[in-house]
C-alpha cells in the first residue's frame, strides 16, 4: 500500500518550481549587474571623458589637438556602448540556447509521464506493480517541476493529467504535447502532429526563470541602453548641427545619422504570415530622441488593412490608431517615433513588430573624421549699438533650427536683424537688410513690452503663432478728411466686430474658447487689452502713419499741424525734419508713446501703444501735408484759409496677437473684406530659429545688431552648449541627464539582483520544508528501520526462548510419566 498525500506532493512541486525559477533568475540577473557596474564597460566613465574633452576644446576653439581629442573620446564612448550591448546580446543568445535545452528536457519528461500513464491504464489499483509505476511518475513530475510550473489532475484510479502555463494540457492520459521555442521568442505548445500551435505562459521552474529574466530584465536593459544611445546621439547631433566649424560651415552630424533608409526599415519586421504576405513598405523614423520609450510596439492592421493600431508592448497601451486608406505614404507619430506606411497591399490581420530602441546601439557611430569639422561656434553674433545710452544687454541663449529661412544664406542671415527700443519699456525687431532703412519683419515683431532691470526672452517661443490684424481697417486712413473748428479727435472708422478664439482638439475639431466684442470706434489699444483677457493670447497694438510732402508757402496763414490735440509750432518754410523735431520735443506726446522718425523724405509717426493718431492741419489753401497708411492709400490734408479751420483725420491702429499652440481666431466683421480682422486671419510661426535674452535698463533709441557670426573660428558658444549636455536634463519626463539615465539602469538592475537573491534563499528554505514534510509521510527513515530490525530480532529471540523453555518442560513431563 502506497502511503502518499497528494496535497503535500502538489506543494512540493510548487515549491520546486518556485525555487528553480528564482535560483535561475538570481544567477542571470547577477551577471547583468556585474556587467553594468564593471569599470571597463561603465558608460558614465565614457560620458565624463567625452564631455571633459568638449570642455577643453571649448576653452581652445582653434586648437586642432583639442578638437582631435573630442573625436577620439567620441569613438571611445561608442566602443563602450557597443561593448556593453554586445555582451548583453551574447547573454541573450546564451539564454535562448539554455531555454531550448530546458524545453528539450521538459518534452522528454512529459513523454516519460505519458508512457507511465499508458502502462498504468492496463493495471488495477490493487495490482502491486502499480505502486512502483506511480512512484516513478511522481519522481518525473518532481523533475518536471524543476523546469516548468505544473498542475496535475487525477483521471480515474491511476491516471494523471499534467497542465502547464495557464491551464494548457501537456499530458492527457497517454497523449503528450510538446513545447517549442518560436522565432519570436515565445514558448508554444504543439500537438503530436506538430499542428495547433498555442502560446503558453511559462512562469515557473528554471525555464520560467530564464524567460522572466529575458523579458523583464535583459530585453528592457538592452532597450534602455539603445534608448540612451539614440537620445545621446540625436541630441548631440541636433546641437552640433546648429554650430559653425572652422571652415565657417554648419556642423551637421557629429554621430552617425539615425534615420538612414536602411535603419528605418530594419526597425520594422513582420510578426505573422499576413505580415509576411503584405506588400507594404514600413519604416520607423526617430523624430524626438528625448521622448523615446524603451519598448517594442506591435502594429496590427484590421478590416482588410484599412484600419490599424499601434500598441506599446511594455504596458499594452494603444498609442496610435487610424486608417491606412489609399492616400499613402502616411506618417503616424507616437512616443518620439514616426511610423511611415508606404504604398502596397496590406492583408487583413497583418502584424508587425516595431523595434526601435533595442537597435539603438547598432545605429551608433562617429560621423566626423576631421577635427576642423567640429562645430564649436555659434552662427549668430550679437552686438550692441555704438550710440546706446542705456545699460541694456542682449545675449544669445540658443540656436534651435538652422534649417529655417533665416539661416538659408551662405555666410549671412536672411535677413540680418536690428533690435530697437522705441522706449525704455518697449522694443521692436526689424529687418536690417538695408541698415539705413530697417523695416518690419514678416510677421512683425513690434510693441513687445520689456520690464527694465529684468531678464526676458527676446523672441516668442518657437511654437507660438503670430496673427496680425489683416482687415481693410487695420492701420487705415478714413474715407476722407473732416473739416473741424477745434482739435477734438474724429472717429477712426472702426466698425463693430466679434473676434472668437478657437481651440483645436486632438481629433481636429475646433471648439470655442472665448470671444471679444469690438465696439465701433474702439482704439487698437483697447481692442488689444480686451483680446489679452483670453487664455493663451498675448496682444499688442501699434498705430503707424506716414507723412510726406509737407507744403508751407511761408506767407499768409502759417502752416499749423496738431497731433492728438497737441498744436506744434513750425518755423516758416518748415520741412519733415522740423515736424519730426517738434513731435519729439513735445513732452505730452512722448509720454503718450507717440514718436516720429524722419529721413527727410518720409516721416513715420507711430503710437507705440496703439492709440488713435489724430492729425489736424490748418493754413493757406496751398499749405498742407500728404499722409499714407499701411494699406497703400494716401490723402492730402490742406489748409482752409484764415482762422482755425482744420482738415482732420483719425487713424486707427493694428493689433498683433501671439497665440499658444493649438489656438486660432476667426472674425465675423460686418464690413465687406473684413474690419480689423478678416474672417480667418492667417497664423504664422513666431520662431526665427534662435533665441536671445534681454536684460538691464536700455533707453529709447538703443539698438542691437544680430548678424551671421563671420568670426566663428574664435567663438566657443556651441562648444559650451555641447559640454553643458553633461548635466542638462534632456531625456524622459521628468527629464534627466544622460549620466542619470545610465545610473538609473544600473540602480534598477542592482535592486532586482538583491531582491532575486533574497527571494531565492527564501524559496530554498520553503522547498526544504516541503521535502521534509513529504519524507515524513512517504519516505523511509533508515535509523527507524534499523531500530525496528533490532526490535524484531529481540522479539524473535524472546519467542525462540519461549519455545525452547516449553520444549524443555514438555520433555520433563514426558520423562516423569515414563
Amino acid at each position: 500500500e502506497r502511503i502518499v498525500d497528494e496535497a503535500t506532493l502538489s506543494q512540493l512541486r510548487l515549491d520546486t518550481a518556485t525555487s528553480a525559477r528564482l535560483e535561475t533568475l538570481s544567477q542571470q540577473v547577477e551577471q547583468v549587474d556585474l556587467l553594468l557596474a564593471d569599470q571597463a564597460t561603465n558608460l558614465n566613465r565614457g560620458f565624463e571623458a567625452f564631455f571633459a574633452a568638449l570642455q577643453s576644446a571649448a576653452g581652445m576653439p582653434t586648437s586642432l589637438p583639442a578638437r582631435q581629442l573630442v573625436l577620439a573620446e567620441a569613438e571611445g564612448l561608442v566602443m563602450r556602448f557597443q561593448s556593453l550591448d554586445g555582451r548583453l546580446r551574447e547573454q541573450s543568445t546564451a539564454v535562448t540556447r539554455r531555454a531550448q535545452s530546458e524545453i528539450d528536457i521538459v518534452n522528454r519528461l512529459a513523454a516519460g509521464i505519458g508512457e507511465l500513464n499508458a502502462r498504468l491504464a492496463g493495471l488495477q489499483a490493487q495490482d502491486p506493480n502499480s505502486n512502483a509505476l506511480q512512484d516513478q511518475r511522481d519522481e518525473l513530475l518532481r523533475q518536471l517541476a524543476e523546469h516548468v510550473d505544473v498542475r496535475t489532475v487525477a483521471e480515474g484510479e491511476l491516471g494523471m493529467n499534467v497542465f502547464v502555463g495557464k491551464g494548457q494540457a501537456l499530458v492527457v492520459g497517454a497523449s503528450v504535447r510538446t513545447l517549442a521555442l518560436a522565432p519570436t521568442g515565445e514558448v508554444q505548445l504543439r500537438g503530436q502532429d506538430g499542428n495547433g500551435n498555442m502560446a503558453v505562459d511559462i512562469r515557473g521552474g528554471s525555464l520560467g526563470g530564464l524567460l522572466g529574466f529575458r523579458d523583464q530584465t535583459l530585453n528592457p536593459v538592452i532597450s534602455e541602453l539603445g534608448r540612451l544611445a539614440l537620445a545621446f546621439a540625436g541630441t548631440v547631433n541636433e546641437m552640433h548641427a546648429e554650430g559653425l566649424n572652422l571652415r565657417g560651415d554648419y556642423g551637421g552630424n557629429l554621430f552617425a545619422e539615425l534615420n538612414t533608409a536602411a535603419a528605418m526599415e530594419n526597425r520594422v519586421v513582420a510578426a505573422n504570415a499576413a505580415g509576411n504576405g503584405s506588400g507594404v513598405v514600413l519604416g520607423v523614423r526617430v523624430d524626438d530622441p528625448a521622448a523615446l520609450v524603451a519598448s517594442d510596439y506591435r502594429v496590427r492592421f484590421l478590416d482588410a488593412g484599412e484600419t490599424f493600431e499601434v500598441r506599446r508592448e511594455r504596458d499594452g497601451l494603444v498609442v496610435a490608431s487610424g486608417s491606412a486608406g489609399t492616400s499613402r505614404p502616411l506618417a503616424v507619430s507616437f512616443d518620439g517615433l514616426s511610423l511611415e506606411i508606404g504604398a502596397g497591399e496590406i492583408l487583413s490581420g497583418a502584424d508587425f513588430r516595431v523595434t526601435a530602441t533595442a537597435l539603438g546601439v547598432s545605429n551608433l557611430g562617429v560621423a566626423l573624421g576631421d577635427p576642423r569639422d567640429l562645430a564649436l561656434a555659434s552662427p549668430v553674433a550679437v552686438r550692441a549699438g555704438d550710440a546706446n545710452q542705456g545699460s541694456g544687454r542682449l545675449a544669445l541663449s540658443s540656436v534651435d533650427d538652422v534649417t529655417g529661412p533665416l539661416f538659408a544664406g551662405d555666410g549671412e542671415l536672411l535677413p540680418p536683424l536690428l533690435v530697437r527700443f522705441t522706449s525704455a519699456d518697449r522694443y521692436e525687431v526689424l529687418d536690417a537688410t538695408d541698415a539705413l532703412n530697417p523695416r518690419p519683419l514678416e510677421p512683425p515683431v513690434w510693441g513687445v513690452p520689456f520690464v527694465p532691470g529684468g531678464v526676458q526672452a527676446l523672441l516668442p517661443d518657437s511654437g507660438t503663432q503670430v496673427v496680425v490684424a489683416d482687415g481693410q481697417d487695420a492701420n487705415a486712413l478714413p474715407a476722407g478728411p473732416t473739416t473741424t473748428f477745434d482739435l477734438a479727435p474724429t472717429a477712426n472708422g472702426f466698425g463693430a466686430e466679434t473676434v472668437r478664439l478657437l481651440r483645436l482638439e486632438p481629433a481636429g475639431a475646433a471648439v470655442p474658447a472665448g470671444s471679444v466684442e469690438i465696439q465701433p470706434g474702439m482704439s487698437a489699444r483697447a481692442i488689444a487689452a480686451a483680446l489679452e483677457t483670453l487664455d493663451g493670447v498675448s496682444a499688442a497694438a501699434r498705430t503707424e502713419l506716414r507723412i510726406t510732402d509737407l507744403r508751407d508757402n511761408g506767407i499768409g496763414e502759417p502752416l499749423t499741424v496738431a497731433v492728438n490735440g497737441e498744436r506744434l509750432v513750425l518755423p516758416p518754410g518748415a520741412g519733415l525734419n522740423d515736424l519730426a523735431d517738434a513731435i519729439e520735443a513735445s513732452t505730452s506726446l512722448r509720454d503718450a508713446g507717440i514718436r516720429a522718425l524722419s529721413d527727410g523724405n518720409t516721416l513715420t509717426l507711430t503710437s507705440e501703444r496703439g492709440d488713435d493718431l489724430a492729425l489736424h492741419v490748418a493754413g493757406d489753401v496751398t499749405d498742407g501735408i500728404t499722409v499714407s497708411d499701411a494699406q497703400g492709400r494716401s490723402q492730402d490734408l490742406n489748409g482752409s484759409g484764415p482762422g482755425d479751420v482744420f482738415q482732420a483725420i483719425s487713424v486707427g491702429g493694428s493689433v498683433r496677437l501671439l497665440l499658444d499652440p493649438g489656438l486660432q481666431i476667426e472674425s465675423d466683421s460686418a464690413v465687406p473684406g473684413g474690419g480689423l480682422f478678416t474672417s480667418a486671419p492667417q497664423a504664422l510661426s513666431a520662431g526665427l530659429g534662435f533665441q536671445a535674452t534681454l536684460s538691464g535698463r536700455p533707453q529709447a533709441g538703443d539698438t542691437f545688431e544680430i548678424r551671421f557670426n563671420e568670426a566663428g573660428n574664435l567663438d566657443n558658444y556651441n562648444g559650451l552648449a555641447l559640454a553643458d549636455l553633461q548635466v542638462r536634463p534632456v531625456l524622459g519626463d521628468p527629464p534627466i541627464s544622460f549620466s542619470e539615465a545610465y545610473s538609473g539602469i544600473v540602480e534598477r538592475v542592482g535592486i532586482r539582483t538583491s531582491q532575486a537573491r533574497t527571494d531565492a534563499e527564501a524559496a530554498q528554505a520553503m522547498l526544504a520544508q516541503s521535502v521534509a514534510r513529504r519524507e515524513s509521510i512517504s519516505g523511509v527513515n533508515l535509523d527507524e528501520e534499523a531500530a525496528n530490525l533490532i526490535r524484531f530480532e529481540q522479539g524473535y529471540n524472546a519467542s525462540a526462548r519461549v519455545v525452547s523453555v516449553a520444549k524443555e518442560i514438555f520433555d520433563v513431563l514426558l520423562g516423569a510419566v515414563a
